[in-house]
């Protein structure tokens, strides 16, 4: 099974995507044993289900007389290259971030589709084809094999027939656009450069980092494919407020979160409001601009700088490109827009 998280950002999906690898996925060792992974620890199991290695015993260890049990620790160490490469590195390859985004095509603006089967982007950490994500599923290393990221509906649709629609389940996630910007923003001068520690490929270029415009258009880009994406019947929309209140259920099994990820106030969760709130520079006058931003909603005011680049010389063509977007995306997505002061309140 592939299972897509795609929609607006914040909505922490590689934490939501490693949550559902560890509820849906029996992960195999060798000789019998098999892994479960709680995000901060894990235990194994032997082959008649008895836990041997857990917080509360080391049993896989040892042998009987006490002495090291050198399989036992075998067995260790496999478990722990399996939690690096399946919750850390297969987490950050099945990334995509907004590299599948085609708002042009799937707004009606334009009737050609991007290329992403052949094109190079040395900008971005991750492999980035549509061919990847082809590749990755079907050498998956678990069952139930998730990606993450923002995609366009034709992409979606295309993963649909390609993989059979019976092999996908996709989670299109919204939020309250206030709240998503105010968690989203970054003052640069209080965030360190980005960890690396997770290693996901030496083949990827890790030195790329994305400006103040970049991050925005990320942010933008989610919001209004969050939108679109919601259109599809067969895509299941779901609310990060919904999420971070009751919970998430996939393919009938309850996800058990990350205790960070429980609700602060409705809007923000416990998380964010510990170790973003006072980190993020975010001010009650820049909540109240990006409300103005998008409603009424206008290309030229959120995507200035695309209007430089040859490939858009098309616009010059089409007497309202407004009237390809939502005209207010708060009513679009059936939110009501948040001040700074309603965001962070207890």
């Amino acid at each position: 099974m592939l299972i897509v998280l795609t929609g607006a950002v914040p909505t922490y999906k590689r934490t939501l995507a490693n949550a559902i690898k560890v509820a849906l996925n029996t992960i195999n060792l060798s000789n019998g044993y098999t892994l479960k992974y709680f995000n901060d620890y894990f235990e194994i199991k032997d082959s008649n289900d008895n836990i041997v290695y857990s917080l509360e015993t080391n049993a896989l260890l040892l042998n009987e007389d006490g002495s090291s049990n050198a399989d036992g620790t075998a067995i260790l160490n496999e478990a722990q290259d399996k939690i690096r490469d399946l919750f850390q590195v297969n987490a950050w390859k099945n990334h995509f971030e907004d590299i599948f985004v085609d708002l042009d095509y799937d707004l009606g603006v334009t009737t050609s589709k991007n290329n992403y089967t052949d094109r190079v982007r040395e900008d971005r950490l991750i492999p980035h084809s549509y061919n990847d994500i082809i590749t990755n599923y079907n050498n998956r290393p678990t069952e139930n094999h998730v990606i993450t990221g923002i995609f366009a509906n034709w992409i979606l649709e295309d993963l649909r027939s390609d993989i059979g629609a019976e092999n996908i389940k996709v989670i299109n996630l919204q939020r309250n656009p206030s709240a998503a910007w105010w968690a989203f923003s970054r003052d640069p001068s209080e965030w360190n450069a980005t960890d690396f520690s997770e290693s996901v490929d030496t083949t990827i270029d890790q030195s790329a980092e994305d400006t103040d415009e970049g991050i925005y258009e990320n942010w933008i880009k989610g919001q209004l494919m969050s939108n679109k994406t919601a259109e599809l019947d067969w895509v299941e929309t779901i609310r990060f407020e919904d999420i971070i209140t009751n919970g998430l259920t996939v393919q009938g099994t309850s996800i058990t979160l990350p205790s960070g990820m429980t609700s602060y106030n409705g809007n923000i969760t416990t998380y964010e409001n510990e170790f973003i709130k006072d980190k993020n520079g975010v001010t009650a006058s820049d909540i109240t601009a990006i409300n103005n931003k998008i409603s009424p909603f206008d290309f030229y005011t959120n995507f200035p700088t695309d209007l430089t680049l040859d490939e858009n010389a098309f616009l010059n063509d089409i007497e309202d490109i407004n009237s390809y977007f939502p005209t207010n995306l708060f009513e679009s997505l059936g939110y009501t827009a948040l001040t700074y002061d309603q965001i962070i309140s207890s």
